[in-house]
This record gives C-alpha cells, structure tokens and sequence, in this order.
C-alpha cells in the first residue's frame, strides 16, 4: 500500500510511506536517545533502529500523541499498511535492549540509594557543560535523575556548580538524556518542555532560541539514580528510586531557596 488514511478527531490525513521516512529522520535528528527507543508497549523497526511508533506519527500529523491512540488497533495499523515492522516489548526488540545491558549497568541499578543530603552535594559538586553541545554525551544520561540548567552569557563550561548560577531545577524518569532533548526542542518550538515552553514564552517572545539576537548560553549539571522503570520489571526498590527522584528535586529547590530566598527563576512548580 502507497499510501493510508488516519483520522484524528474526524480530520483525514493522507501518509505515505516516504511521510514516515521523513519523520523518522526527524526523530533521528532531534528526539533519538539510543537505536533502542520504543514505545510504552510497541516499536517501529527499520534499517536497524527503532521508533516510538505514536512520537513518529504525531511528526508526520503535526498533532500531539495524546490526540489519538496508540496500539495495534490504531497507530501501528498505519505502519503496518505502509510496509513497516512493528514489533512488542516482549520479542526480539526487548531482548536486543537485555542483551547489551552490562554487569557494570546492572549494578549501578541495584546499588543502594545515597542519602538526601549526599545526593544534593552530589549534584552541587558537579561542573556545567555546554547544554547544546554535549547534553547526549552525559554519563548515564539513559537514567532518571535531577538536572540544573544555568542560562549565561558567561562561558561556565568547566566551572563547578553555584546556585545563583541555576536557572532551572528539573527532573525525569524518562531519562536526563531524552528529557533534555525535549528541553532543547522545546525552546525552539515551544511545545514538549514546561520549562521549555516558559522560556519560549516568557524570555524569548515566541522566538525560537536559534534565532534569538544577544542570545545567552544553556549549560547543563546533573546527578542520576538508576533504576528500572518499566512497569512490568521495575521492583519494589526501583520504585522508590523513582519516589527519591522526585523528592530529590524539591529538596534542590529547597535548597536553592534557603541560600538565596528565592527558587530558580524557571520554575514554577
């Protein structure tokens, strides 16, 4: 089949094949983190990858994911029709992701969780890097955690943490990596980031940030907690890693707030 009809909301949208070709070489080009990127229960397999099938589709629509469904029934009908594998987290795609997990990752993910205070003193001791430049190359940026994010016309790559630097206080489960992704794609198109979307909003006046005049830079600190997140493996002491996460990040606040009596100026929480 050349080409397959998808309704969103009573609105037809043609696709063809070389629509979804296009989208994934956008996905590639801003949202990839790893070839093994999926879905929460499916992924589109081609030319060695993989795609979240409802992330590339709302490329191709120009819709967000959460206008139409997902699933066999709906999204990977679309691929499938156009020629394209879909395949489950249970088969070859979810295998392919165990079998390049090492020992040294396994550990990391069952390691104890660090007290709160060392975990902020972690995060506090760390050095800004280019935001733009290196935000893919993190260590473990595959992993949930808090990041900072400083906004300077000043060039602070290198230079360790200090909390009137930070402009923005974030966290993830999804991953610092592809968080950060949508940050960067978020100031650009104001959508996909809530802080993102502020900025864009509040600070650039609708401008995407690569074309903003005067511009200052974004650099990046982070501290990670790996754990499991997917539903149907994670355990009990995974999940509350993913609780740590999260408290981790009001206490960063917090603790901005107390040194300087004022949060980030970003956030709004």
């Amino acid at each position: 089949m050349e080409r397959v009809v998808f309704t969103i909301q009573r609105q037809d949208f043609v696709i063809t094949r070389d629509d979804i070709l296009s989208a994934m070489k956008g996905y590639d080009g801003h949202y990839r983190v790893g070839n093994n990127d999926c879905g929460r229960l499916y992924a589109v397999k081609h030319d060695g990858k993989f795609y979240p099938p409802k992330h590339v589709l709302s490329l191709v629509v120009k819709k967000p994911r959460g206008s139409f469904g997902g699933g066999k029934n709906a999204t990977n009908q679309v691929f499938l029709n156009l020629g394209f594998e879909i395949v489950s987290h249970g088969n070859g795609h979810r295998a392919a992701i165990r079998s390049r997990e090492s020992v040294y990752d396994q550990a990391k993910m069952n390691a104890p969780i660090p007290d709160m205070q060392t975990l902020i003193k972690n995060l506090l001791s760390q050095k800004w890097t280019n935001l733009h430049a290196n935000y893919s190359n993190l260590e473990d940026g595959e992993y949930p955690g808090v990041y900072l994010l400083a906004y300077s016309d000043q060039n602070l790559e290198g230079k360790q943490v200090k909390e009137e630097e930070i402009f923005y206080v974030g966290m993830t489960h999804a991953g610092i990596t592809k968080r950060l992704s949508q940050f960067v794609q978020g100031i650009e198109v104001g959508r996909g980031h809530s802080g993102a979307n502020r900025f864009f909003t509040d600070y650039a006046n609708r401008v995407p940030y690569s074309q903003l005049p005067n511009r200052k830079n974004f650099f990046v600190a982070c501290v990670t907690i790996p754990c499991v997140v997917n539903k149907r493996t994670r355990t009990p002491d995974h999940l509350r890693k993913m609780g740590e996460v999260a408290r981790l990040e009001f206490y960063v606040l917090a603790h901005v707030k107390e040194k300087l009596q004022a949060e980030p100026e970003l956030n709004k929480k």
